[in-house]
């Protein structure tokens, strides 16, 4: 499956960035750790976040987020 960050839509590109941008240096394992155990309590969230990250979950997978590259000029949006 593709890891390209233009293949997401904006929610999708905004919720990874969110993230990206609360724990720059761990933001994979955070995420991935939310997949695996249902508990998004360590991500500063909304329910639409949680949605948006969920959703990357069924569609995508956690291998497809370990290939996955933020470019760094990505700037964080208001998530």
């Amino acid at each position: 499956m593709s890891t390209k960050i233009t293949d997401l839509d904006q929610q999708q590109r905004t919720a990874l960035q969110y993230v990206r941008a609360v724990y720059p240096s761990r933001w994979k394992s955070v995420i991935r750790q939310a997949w695996m155990t249902g508990d998004y309590s360590t991500i500063p969230r909304s329910d639409h976040l949680v949605s948006v990250l969920q959703s990357l979950r069924n569609t995508r997978g956690p291998s497809w987020l370990v290939d996955l590259r933020l470019p760094k000029s990505d700037a964080m949006v208001d998530a």
